[in-house]
C-alpha cells in the first residue's frame, strides 16, 4: 500500500520519550535538509541519526550553545562532521525547533521529563513562519560572526 500522506493539523506531543521518537522520526524520514535548533546536552542524544543524515548527503544546520558548564570539546557531536553547518547560539535551556524539508515543524521543550510538551505541524502557514524565524535567527549569527565549524 500506498504511504498516506499526513494531514496538516496540529499535534501536541507530550513526555520526552515521545518527543525524542518524533524527533527521531523526522530525521530519518528527512529528503533534502534539515535545521535542528535545540542546546548541546539534548542535541547530543540524536548523533546517530545526525550522522546517518550527513551519509546520505542531507543537507543539516544545527543552531545549538554549548551551557558555560560543558566544555565545548566534550559536547561530541557530528557537527563538527562534514557536511553539517553549525550555528553558536545563546543557551535556549530546554527549547527546540526542527523543520525538515521545509515541509514540517516540531517546536516546543525537551528536557523536563512528562512535563515537556512540543507542538508538531505541517500546516504550510505555521511551517512558513518557522522557517522565516530560522532564517532570520541565522542570518543575524552570520552578522555577529558567530558561525561554527563549515562542511
Amino acid at each position: 500500500p500506498k504511504e498516506k500522506e499526513e494531514a496538516e493539523g496540529y499535534v501536541t506531543i507530550v513526555a520526552d520519550e515521545n518527543i525524542a521518537d518524533k524527533i527521531r522520526n523526522m530525521l530519518m524520514t528527512a529528503k533534502k535538509r534539515v535545521y535542528l535548533s535545540m542546546a548541546m546536552p539534548l542535541l547530543s542524544q540524536f548523533q546517530e541519526e545526525l550522522k546517518e543524515l550527513t551519509e546520505r548527503n542531507i543537507k543539516v544546520v544545527v543552531l545549538t550553545a554549548f551551557p558555560k558548564d560543558m566544555d565545548e570539546k566534550a559536547g561530541q557531536l557530528p557537527a563538527k562532521a562534514k557536511g553539517v553547518k553549525l550555528y553558536l547560539t545563546s543557551d535556549k535551556k530546554n527549547q527546540i525547533g526542527i523543520i525538515t524539508d521545509s515541509k514540517y515543524v516540531l517546536t516546543g521543550e525537551l528536557g523536563k521529563g512528562r512535563d515537556s510538551t512540543c507542538l508538531y505541524t505541517g500546516q504550510v502557514n505555521f511551517v512558513q513562519v518557522f522557517k522565516d524565524s530560522m532564517k532570520n535567527e541565522i542570518r543575524l549569527l552570520e552578522l555577529e560572526g558567530k558561525k561554527g565549524a563549515k562542511p
